[in-house]
């Protein structure tokens, strides 16, 4: 088997997500969820998705995710576990609050004046940013949260067929090829060519009402990117969502197979996609649309904090009703 060397190599995580270059699932989800949320996050730039206030699902599925597919140590780098959250703004007020008792320190030192509380009271704001610093960007995360993180790993790693996607050999890997003339990329949690496997992970609030077929998309275009990666045909990949619970007691846990039949469906529909999509970069005009209604709605959350809200195409309340 040869394997195809990467048009674009990304050293960071930042530097995969801030290059818009090569297109990926998240990039066409955007586009379909909404044209001007695409324009303002991926062409004008002036989107950032917050971290303070992130919904604790978002950064629940994160936390399971890196944990069981990015290398040793990424969790580590990129979580913390708190007995309380400590809001890192602090450091501006707590940085404005050591000059002023350094000020208050030197004006005594030149007055021969005791500043003994003075310098206890530096030192414990030094510690403060010393602390505060040592967070640095890391998600912070509740002590119970963390345990049931953790609770999520362990139930997806007993699952009997785990060890099949050859969890122990490799981590997420990222691919960047031009497929059919478009520049594609991905970050594919778990691919084993050896087996001709491609598995996802997802965590959901429950596992029984959890619907693995809304995922044939991204299954389908990482399916794509490995077909280009392995020179491996399309139908002789074995595509899989391994999902757990995160919300029950007891955490359940399910491995589903996705069908070629509904990959393939949704290969067409990529490629409809992704022509629309590539003409609208090219001509640089971004409306407020959704693609597909009721497409993403769980995401009306930031569209209600859209100054285009009141006039955007698909909001559900315009403007206010007057009545009388």
């Amino acid at each position: 088997m040869k394997m195809v060397k990467n048009e674009k190599v990304f050293k960071t995580d930042e530097d995969y997500y801030s290059d818009k270059e090569f297109i990926s699932n998240s990039m066409l989800k955007d586009y379909l969820f909404c044209e001007h949320f695409f324009q303002v996050k991926h062409i004008d730039k002036s989107f950032v998705s917050p971290r303070e206030g992130e919904p604790e699902y978002f950064i629940y599925g994160r936390a399971v995710d890196t944990i069981l597919t990015e290398p040793e140590g990424t969790f580590e780098e990129r979580f913390i576990a708190m007995e309380t959250r400590v809001n890192i703004e602090q450091l501006k007020d707590l940085a404005i609050k050591e000059t002023e008792l350094l000020k208050e320190i030197r004006e005594k030192a030149k007055e021969n004046k005791a500043h003994k509380m003075l310098d206890t009271s530096l030192g414990k704001v030094r510690d403060k940013i010393k602390y505060i610093k040592s967070i640095g960007k890391r998600t912070q995360l509740s002590k119970g949260m963390m345990k049931d993180i953790l609770q999520s790993v362990e139930e997806l790693k007993r699952q009997p067929l785990y060890e099949m996607f050859g969890v122990k050999q490799r981590a997420q890997e990222v691919i960047a090829l031009t497929i059919d003339g478009y520049k594609r990329k991905g970050k594919l949690d778990y691919i084993y060519p050896e087996k001709k496997i491609i598995a996802d992970v997802k965590t959901t609030a429950n596992i029984e009402k959890f619907d693995a077929t809304t995922y044939a998309f991204q299954l389908a275009y990482y399916r794509d990117l490995a077909v280009a990666k392995c020179g491996i045909k399309a139908e002789e990949w074995d595509c899989y969502i391994l999902a757990v619970d995160k919300a029950t007691l007891f955490k359940r846990s399910e491995i589903y197979h996705l069908s070629s039949g509904l990959l393939n469906s949704a290969q067409i529909e990529i490629k409809a996609v992704l022509k629309e999509f590539s003409e609208k970069v090219k001509s640089g005009f971004f409306t407020p649309a959704t693609k597909i209604s009721g497409y993403y709605l769980a995401r009306r959350e930031k569209c209600f904090k859209c100054e285009h809200y009141p006039k955007c195409k698909f909001a559900l309340q315009k403007d206010i009703t007057h009545i009388g």
